[in-house]
């Protein structure tokens, strides 16, 4: 129920009365609340703390309009993009409008249910066409300003172990990222079967939201407020990350926030399609936003909304849609039909607004976060095509940042920011550089660039491509670039060898470094403190305390890494790093890096010359004697002397000719002198990135290269799959070739076949996709005649072939066509009767799709047997 007002050129008039609603005087006297105005064309909204204004101006030309609220998981029968949302209709009518005119209306921000107005989106509709809208308050009458702590730094840890902020104190983190865990958090107002539940049974924490009171956990909620608190009196900002793990049956979690037992992921999204989905997921913001906004509880003040998106199968999983592979070497094995960019970002969005409108109504500068992985534009190229057929069920990082600026901004514009998800393109390497810059021979395909057009990619060495990205005018926000957050980004130490920690310590460094000067980026919160075993097994090492509890190299360094001694902690370090540009290898060896300035500009389009400032680097307030804060440069004053026989170097003084140590070599990735072919061995050469040495192992030849001929159509991209090994009889992976990939329907394909990188081989084969087939139903036999039945698959076939025999073998069997009936659906029974002599007969089925007047057959169905008498 609305109460409405309105002023303008027509009289004013109320319908849907609802009681009056307290003001909250104080509160306005004190400037607690400020009015805020969302514009989305000629449509703009207000939201102040008891009325809600819409301003309508010069929308459609002539006739009258209405002008209808909706509830988040509503829409108008006409907005093509809706989500999985079944609930259609124009929501509740709150006025008419005379189009072309200027009009403002006033409704209650309370209806009698005292739910809060403010989550609705609104439309104008003429003769069932949207004329404008949906449009949502962007902004709204917040009850604090400024809840976020003031800090220097944007040096940041995840919170993790026994005592998380205690570790963050110590090695003087400003920033940190917390995950919260829905699941554990809520408790379900009703069980699976619907009946109520009273979670205060169970010491639960009752809230308040929406007319409606909803419960949770309260041993999870005393150790949000103990970490929260904490952070907070000791100056550090928190960012949360609100994601849902699933336990065995989630029998806690509410299911209509998931979206069922289908899509039951790593990590669950958060379904708000549904009326009490919705409700809860408000409720869950509202609940941490109104706690944690400085009310002696501690701050949060961003929230990132789920984990990855882009990988929905494993992190917001949408769709239900799933079937097994038919054919190729993944046959047997589960693959998901995604849902539409379109449908998939609804979901996602509805969500992201829904949590900005709650975070918001208690804290005008607390922010939501989309979370991103580091993959960019990778599945939009060919390239990912070589690795998993998962290219299915994701989307491009860049598509879902353009989506949001396209559709959201038409909507209300709003201040979302991006957490990212930063590390190398190979998670376990160490030598990161060389990795991503396309100098390891183990990924050839693989190259960042500068340029967000081009780079699949965007790592912890060009960050500065996803600023220039949000830099774009249609991305930016009031001005400015929108938020970037790394609350996932890490460098791993690999086997954490002595070499691993060196590279990963430079590396870090030169990370931060680069946070540290670019604008966007408002906090670097690294992943992780402690290294965690299902990572480590990889050598995914990433934390900077090893999985005995010993600080890696890297730990000292990043608590130094913001102070006046930050250049006397990471110069040590600086020469291991190196990267390929322009064809040559960059390094303090090669002599064209003596600074981690130098170090900076592994990519093109990126001025660092004038980025770069020693104060936004040495930022923290920590004090020390050891530096005067301007010793950026590396100054060497060792040299080296590489022993070939034990594969490691003498470091040796300058001044004295004295061995200092002996260490370990840090050779690169390996670089490729000669490729290797179907009749000669390559040569690998691996190259010392400090001392110079090098030694030589031997590519095997190929010997077997067989592709797979035949798949089924599965209404998705086919990726020819190759099987290809060497002399010494080991497989080859599949990043050493490129290969064709195929648009999916029925038909013979010509497949080129590229490999590259260790090898050196062309060529092209046939490949066909071939109809799905069919299944006999059943078989009727009379009198000198038989009756076939079928199952229908009307999806790429042209029709049916029908073949009766006297024999199992089928030899000398006759064969009838059908062809395809329109509009039949799939699964429809289909039949033809036969007349035929007594005996008896064995009886198959296949589907079959005409190209170019060829005949392309799918395999036969299982045979049935009958006798006609």
């Amino acid at each position: 129920m609305r109460k409405l007002q309105e002023t303008g050129c027509e009289s004013a008039w109320i319908i849907r009365l609802s009681p009056v609603l307290i003001v909250l005087i104080g509160m306005l006297c004190l400037g607690m609340f400020r009015p805020v105005y969302a514009d989305s064309g000629n449509l703009k909204v207000a939201v102040k703390s008891d009325q809600i204004t819409i301003t309508l101006s010069n929308i459609g030309n002539s006739g009258t309009a209405q002008v209808y609220a909706a509830s988040a998981n509503e829409y108008a029968e006409s907005d093509s993009i809706h989500g999985i949302s079944t609930i259609r209709g124009n929501g509740d009518l709150i006025g008419t409008y005379t189009c072309g005119s200027s009009k403002t209306l006033t409704i209650d921000r309370y209806n009698e249910e005292r739910e809060d107005l403010l989550y609705d989106k609104y439309y104008v509709i003429q003769d069932k066409k949207i004329l404008a809208g949906p449009v949502y308050a962007t902004d709204i009458q917040s009850k604090k300003d400024r809840i976020r702590v003031e800090t220097t730094s944007k040096k940041g840890i995840l919170l993790e172990g026994d005592d998380p902020v205690a570790s963050a104190k110590d090695i003087g983190a400003q920033q940190a990222a917390l995950n919260i865990d829905v699941n554990e958090l809520l408790y379900a107002n009703e069980d699976k079967s619907g009946n109520p539940i009273d979670e205060r049974e169970h010491g639960g924490i009752a809230f308040r939201s929406n007319g409606k009171t909803y419960f949770f956990n309260k041993k999870r909620v005393d150790y949000y407020d103990k970490v929260v608190s904490e952070a907070t009196s000791a100056g550090i900002n928190v960012t949360a990350i609100m994601v849902a793990m699933p336990d065995a049956d989630y029998s806690s979690h509410p299911v209509s926030l998931t979206y069922g037992d289908g899509a039951l992921t790593p990590v669950m999204g958060f379904n708000t399609s549904n009326r009490k989905g919705l409700g809860y997921f408000e409720a869950v913001m509202e609940f941490l936003a109104s706690r944690y906004s400085n009310t002696g509880h501690g701050v949060i003040s961003s929230y990132v909304i789920g984990n990855e998106i882009d990988h929905p199968y494993n992190y917001w999983k949408v769709s239900k849609n799933t079937a097994k592979y038919k054919s190729g070497a993944w046959k047997g094995k589960w693959i998901e039909k995604r849902e539409s960019l379109d449908t998939f970002m609804e979901e996602y969005t509805r969500a992201l607004r829904v949590a900005n409108l709650a975070v918001k109504k208690y804290a005008a500068d607390a922010a939501v976060l989309v979370s991103l992985t580091h993959d960019w534009a990778y599945n939009e190229q060919s390239v990912r095509h070589n690795y998993s057929p998962l290219i299915r069920n994701t989307y491009a990082p860049k598509a879902v940042l353009s989506w949001i600026e396209k559709r959201e901004s038409a909507r209300g514009d709003y201040d979302w920011g991006v957490a990212q998800h930063n590390y190398s393109g190979s998670l376990p390497s160490t030598d990161i550089g060389m990795v991503d810059t396309g100098a390891d021979s183990t990924h050839p395909y693989f190259k960042i660039t500068g340029d967000y057009n081009t780079s699949q990619f965007i790592t912890v060495l060009n960050l500065e491509v996803l600023q220039k990205y949000l830099s774009q005018a249609s991305m930016m926000y009031d001005g400015k670039p929108r938020g970037i957050y790394l609350t996932e980004t890490g460098v791993s130490s690999g086997d954490c060898s002595e070499v691993g920690q060196k590279r990963q310590a430079a590396y870090i460094a030169q990370l931060y470094y680069r946070c540290a000067n670019l604008n966007a980026v408002q906090a670097l919160c690294y992943y992780r403190l402690l290294d965690h075993e299902a990572e480590t097994k990889n050598n995914a090492s990433f934390g900077l305390i090893d999985s005995s509890g010993d600080k890696k190299l890297a730990y000292d360094m990043y608590k130094h890494i913001d102070s006046k001694d930050s250049f006397v902690y990471s110069n040590p370090y600086l020469p291991y790093i190196a990267f390929m540009k322009d064809g040559k290898v960059h390094s303090v060896a090669k002599g064209n890096i003596s600074s981690y300035k130098d170090a900076m500009a592994v990519t093109d389009g990126f001025d660092w010359d004038a980025a770069w400032n020693l104060k936004k680097i040495e930022s923290a307030p920590l004090k020390s004697d050891q530096s005067d804060g301007t010793d950026y440069k590396y100054e060497p004053k060792c040299e080296y002397k590489y022993d070939k026989s034990t594969r490691r170097h003498d470091v040796i003084d300058k001044d004295t000719g004295k061995i200092i140590e002996t260490e370990d070599c840090a050779f690169d990735s390996g670089n490729v002198t000669k490729q290797a072919t179907r009749t000669k061995n390559g040569v690998l050469t691996y190259t010392c990135e400090i001392c110079g040495g090098s030694y030589k192992e031997t590519i095997p030849k190929l010997t077997t290269v067989s592709p797979v001929k035949d798949y089924i159509y599965e209404g998705v991209e086919i990726i020819p799959q190759i099987k290809a090994k060497t002399s010494d009889r080991k497989s080859v992976s599949r990043d050493q070739y490129l290969v064709t990939t195929l648009s999916g329907s029925v038909d013979t394909y010509t497949v080129k076949l590229d490999f590259n990188g260790r090898y050196k081989y062309r060529t092209s084969f046939k490949v066909t996709i071939h109809p799905e087939g069919t299944r006999l139903k059943k078989l009727r036999a009379s009198k000198k005649k038989v009756t076939v039945y079928w199952y229908a698959q009307p999806t790429q076939i042209s029709g049916y072939q029908i073949q009766l025999a006297t024999k199992k073998s089928f030899r000398k069997a006759k064969t009838y066509t059908v062809k395809k009936k329109t509009g039949t659906k799939a699964g429809a029974k289909l039949s033809k009767t036969l007349k035929m002599k007594k005996g008896k007969y064995y009886v198959r089925v296949r589907t079959y799709k005409k190209i170019k007047g060829t005949k392309i057959y799918s395999s036969w169905s299982k045979v049935k047997s009958t006798k006609i008498r």
